[in-house]
């Protein structure tokens, strides 16, 4: 604990990941798409990154510098143990500058290495390969392949506790989106593909931990409509679907956990002068598996992302979801999950942003006695120096409470971070 109180008097405050609106409106000539701008989204004139051109392309990359300190590094319920870490980030991202359609490259890793505990050294790797296509002056084509390696971090509900390392797997995937404005109307599809490869791992006494039963192909598709009633707001409709194909099968496995399953939602889009914006989309869900065992869940399905704008200087985000999500835990195909934010992010200055966050969440695990409660607080701040530096400093504590006869640990734990982001 001494070194994460060190580490605590090198942090003003918590670094936080900013939370970007995912979603689209249809757009009108009589609507003001900027009336609202977040905190977070805002240009800040002398302190952006102006890039590297390369004739029509612009790069942006970027380098962070990160220290950081735990003080329950494996999530436990007994036996806590506190660890430092180092971490560097590099992003390499490059788009067209066109006035007209676009591509887009961006490589990235991640490379973090712990003083007392290198079983938890990992390296990240992410590569992207997009584009957009303008199809008159109301429509567009985007496609997209991906790939990388990722690391699953210790508070997945999916890994296993006994493991000595995190869990490390292998993705790649396609996807295909489009949207069509016509009038007031705009309306959009999207398809993806993605398949997860897991490595085995092992245990603390070196005995192997299979996860070969974990590797399956997932396809997403989607169609939504959205009617613009006014400039101010608008109806919105979505259906999704979904296909889980895992590798295995019985008796390779215990149970077969392909599944398929769909989305209903319907709702509203609005920007209501300079006050508030957002999306809430409620409606049905279903997923189906093949193992009579594992039956089905259904229920409610949610989806919310609103923005409140007390001031020009404030932005209070509020977001909520239900969803369905698959688990690696024995016997259980999967849980529905059930989450809940707010987050305020505060422009004290121009160049120095303080944030703060609170969330929760539960999962139901579907086949077994097991549901979990998790929440956790951030607080922290961005210190913009100039157009290539910033510093980010942060404290987060998470907690679980694991109920039921296959329940998991119950833990807290406290997180500092200080970092320091080089842009060019």
């Amino acid at each position: 604990m001494r070194r994460v109180r060190k580490i605590a008097a090198r942090c003003a405050a918590a670094a936080l990941i900013a939370l970007q609106p995912s979603w689209a409106f249809a757009q009108d000539a009589e609507r003001d798409a900027s009336a609202n701008v977040a905190v977070m989204e805002r240009s800040r004139e002398g302190y952006d990154p102006l890039g590297l051109r390369f004739g029509g392309f612009v790069a942006r990359p970027a380098i962070d510098v990160e220290l950081g300190a735990s003080d329950n590094l494996f999530l436990s319920e007994t036996g806590e143990q506190d660890d430092l870490w180092t971490a560097v980030r590099v992003r390499a991202p490059i788009e067209s500058d066109w006035s007209r359609h676009a591509v887009r490259a961006n490589l990235s890793a991640e490379r973090r290495m712990h003083q007392d505990f290198p079983s938890d050294d990992y390296t990240n790797y992410d590569a992207e390969l997009g584009g957009r296509l303008d199809v008159g002056p109301r429509g567009q084509v985007n496609a997209r392949v991906s790939g990388g390696r990722r690391t699953e971090p210790r508070f997945s509900p999916d890994s296993p506790s006994a493991a000595r390392k995190p869990i490390r797997f292998d993705y790649r995937g396609v996807g295909l989106s489009g949207a069509q404005t016509f009038n007031r109307l705009t309306i959009g599809a999207d398809v993806s593909w993605r398949e997860l490869d897991y490595d085995d791992g092992e245990t603390i006494t070196f005995l192997p931990l299979e996860q070969d039963d974990r590797d399956r192909t997932e396809t997403f598709a989607a169609l939504r409509a959205e009617y613009a009633v006014a400039p101010s707001w608008e109806v919105l409709a979505e259906v999704r679907y979904n296909k889980r194909d895992f590798d295995l099968e019985v008796p390779a496995v215990f149970q077969d956990r392909d599944s398929d399953g769909y989305e209903v939602l319907i709702g509203a889009g609005f920007d209501v002068t300079r006050l508030v914006r957002g999306k809430v989309l409620l409606g049905y869900l279903r997923q189906d598996y093949e193992d009579v065992g594992l039956g089905w869940v259904d229920g409610v399905a949610a989806d919310i992302e609103v923005e409140w704008f007390p001031s020009e200087l404030t932005t209070v985000t509020v977001s909520g979801a239900r969803s369905v999500e698959e688990s690696a835990y024995f016997g259980a195909g999967a849980y529905t999950l059930e989450r809940a934010g707010v987050r305020v992010d505060h422009e004290l200055f121009r160049n120095i942003i303080l944030t703060g966050a609170v969330s929760g969440g539960r999962r139901a695990f579907r086949g077994i006695d097991r549901e979990d409660v998790v929440a956790a607080a951030e607080l922290g701040a961005t210190y913009f120096i100039n157009r290539r530096f910033a510093l980010r400093a942060g404290y987060r504590r998470e907690y679980q409470n694991s109920y039921g006869m296959t329940g998991d640990d119950d833990y807290d734990a406290n997180v500092l971070t200080t970092a320091l982001t080089v842009a060019f």
